[in-house]
């Protein structure tokens, strides 16, 4: 076999294509393996921080939960336990006993909210109407600090005497009823799934 003589021609075109390729292979191995690492792990970075913001917005409402909890703990409210789910039956006995001096209630439950995890909303609309304003403030506070936990986002009353009175509150509706005062409210019970 001969051997092969390369001018300085095709020597330097050598030198220059194997200059190329090993740019081509670090460019291809190392550059752009590294440049996707680097976004990788800034992705990375950005989902952590936006981890690191939610749970820092999940302690401030902890804390700001505990210092509710320790406010009312000093002064003197009840603490109450979630019931288990479908507590239909020992909540109707509730309202019933509730609202047996008032005139003219009715109940409309909502749809089950189960859109939070490990627990069940029930809603329920109550009307009713009642001799004085006290009196419906009355079962308001009953329905709050009663057996099972329970918030109202919702509460009108008013005169049924006075014509032209007109709901302070809108949202709720007071219905139909023979007593002086009409309230309406709405009522959300918990219960644990």
């Amino acid at each position: 076999m001969g051997s092969i003589n390369f001018t300085s021609r095709e020597k330097g075109l050598l030198v220059v294509l194997v200059v190329l390729l090993c740019l081509l292979a670090w460019y291809l191995f190392v550059y752009q393996g590294t440049a996707d690492e680097l976004t990788r792990l800034d992705n990375q970075i950005v989902e952590l921080e936006t981890q690191t913001d939610a749970a820092n917005v999940q302690l401030a409402q902890m804390e700001s939960m505990r210092k509710q909890i320790d406010e009312k703990k000093s002064s003197g409210v009840k603490q109450t336990t979630l019931p288990d789910y479908d507590n239909i039956q020992p909540l109707m006995n509730q309202l019933y006993t509730i609202l047996a001096n008032t005139v003219d209630y009715e109940l409309a439950f909502d749809d089950l909210d189960t859109s939070t995890e490990g627990l069940v909303k029930r809603g329920v609309t109550i009307t009713f109407g009642c001799q004085s304003l006290e009196e419906g403030r009355n079962v308001m506070t009953a329905l709050e600090q009663g057996l099972y936990p329970c918030s109202i986002d919702s509460a009108s009353m008013q005169s049924t005497t006075d014509r032209t009175s007109r709901s302070q509150i809108v949202g709720t509706n007071t219905g139909k009823t023979s007593a002086p005062f009409a309230v309406g409210l709405h009522a959300i019970f918990y219960e644990r799934v």
